[in-house]
């Protein structure tokens, strides 16, 4: 369930 959390910290970066 990590690879989901750090996926979304991922997404968040390009969305900032």
């Amino acid at each position: 369930m990590n690879m989901i959390f750090i996926l979304i910290i991922l997404i968040s970066s390009l969305v900032s």
